[in-house]
């Protein structure tokens, strides 16, 4: 992650942040995943049901189920399709 603040703009692509979203999620580090999440919808990235799945799961994983059912509802509202067992995780949860 520290790596990130020294990476230049135009070095930061979908794939950067969707690794970094993964390893926030392993790291039960759910701020920094929404962070990341953040940067790529501002930097007009479209992010995959799958990441937003991930960060969903750094969240439930890091105890914030509240955080986690409001992204999954921005996700509905923007009309992303959430992955099954993103929807599983949160029923469990």
């Amino acid at each position: 992650l520290q790596l990130f603040g020294q990476m230049k703009k135009s070095h930061v692509d979908a794939i950067t942040c969707a690794t970094l979203i993964s390893a926030c999620e392993r790291g039960r580090r759910w701020e920094e995943a929404l962070f990341f999440l953040r940067i790529m919808l501002r930097d007009g990235m479209q992010p995959t049901q799958v990441v937003h799945g991930v960060v969903i799961g750094a969240c439930i994983k890091s105890q914030q189920l509240k955080e986690g059912l409001s992204l999954y509802h921005s996700m509905l509202h923007d009309k992303v399709t959430p992955h099954e067992i993103t929807s599983s995780s949160l029923v469990v949860a």
